[in-house]
């Protein structure tokens, strides 16, 4: 069955087609979830309902301090105390951040591949998470489905500075697909009650598809950790944890079952750019915790939580699945 193909305008202004994978891929199944410790309690919730269960998700999300994080090329749940965001009151005089509370969604996949293209909406390489109880629930707001994913595009090498917002080929692929957390679901049945957090979020769902200013305060968020004791330039280092709000190089879509926020790293300035892909062979060497939020800019939006995190254990880019582009012509 052939899939429709999306139109869209480089920065060129010209249009391109999103080309179709040659293989339809089922979701987490390009880097292995950090296992759980052998006699943990984790251990025995993963034996006895699965991995993929609704026990086995939200078991991931609440015990990720009993997974084994010494295997490399793997992904877990982020710790999401690790993340410093803005609290009230008065932050714009303040500045005061503090850890954030727990996330707003539990990760349930990531994903990492090579390609010959942008890959538009998810479904296009995935087979998305289908977990009863999980991705199938009423959160009570129809414009708040049950998953959220981030769909981000990194090129693979320096293209240098006047490449900005082109799509060079080929580019690594990063997909992470989250679920909302039990917690989340409580609050959304009075979205009027509910902690500034979940309403600020709830409110970016309503409004990203028709108001580009707000669903520009979506904030992404890298930290390397013990990035001092790795030899890593000074001028990468400074920005290490440091949000960086997705704005222009930001595509929201709308779907049945869930919202997806893509993100073209193609269109970030040079020196983002510069910095990711002198990171690039380094990763091997790494473990990479990465946040979003929505950025709370007054009192009632404040705290800001933690949507949702993924730390990356060790990923090796020449471990990324390749996966090769074709037309339809």
């Amino acid at each position: 069955m052939s899939r429709r193909r999306l139109n869209r305008k480089d920065s060129n202004g010209e249009s391109t087609r999103s080309p179709s994978f040659q293989r339809i891929r089922l979701s987490g199944s390009t880097i292995p979830r950090a296992p759980p410790r052998s006699g943990s309690n984790l251990a025995d919730i993963i034996e006895k309902y699965g991995p993929t269960s609704a026990e086995g998700i939200h078991a991931f999300s609440s015990m990720k301090d009993e997974c084994d994080d010494t295997v490399d090329h793997a992904y877990m749940n982020a710790e999401t105390s690790l993340f410093h965001l803005r609290i009230g009151p008065n932050y714009k005089k303040t500045k005061t951040k503090a850890p954030s509370c727990n996330a707003l969604c539990d990760l349930i996949s990531c994903d990492f591949i090579h390609a010959e293209t942008f890959l538009d909406n998810a479904k296009n390489a995935f087979n998305l998470p289908n977990i009863p109880g999980v991705t199938d629930v009423d959160t009570g707001l129809e414009y708040v489905p049950p998953m959220f994913v981030v769909n981000s595009w990194l090129p693979t090498k320096d293209h240098g500075a006047f490449s900005n917002g082109r799509i060079e080929k080929p580019s690594y692929i990063v997909v992470m697909v989250f679920a909302i957390s039990e917690w989340v679901l409580e609050e959304l049945k009075d979205i009027e009650k509910a902690s500034p957090g979940v309403r600020l979020f709830a409110e970016w769902c309503r409004v990203s598809d028709t108001d580009p200013d707000f669903k520009g305060r979506f904030k992404a968020i890298g930290m390397v950790e013990d990035i001092e004791s790795l030899g890593i330039p000074g001028f990468i280092t400074k920005f290490n944890g440091k949000p960086a709000l997705i704005s222009k190089s930001g595509t929201f879509s709308r779907h049945e079952n869930y919202i997806e926020l893509s993100t073209n790293i193609h269109m970030w300035q040079y020196i983002a750019r510069k910095g990711l892909v002198t990171l690039l062979p380094h990763f091997p060497r790494f473990v990479v915790n990465v946040g979003f939020t929505i950025e709370g800019r007054s009192d009632e939006d404040l705290p800001e939580v933690l949507l949702g995190g993924c730390r990356m254990i060790r990923i090796d880019p020449s471990k990324a699945v390749v996966d090769g582009v074709h037309d339809d012509d």
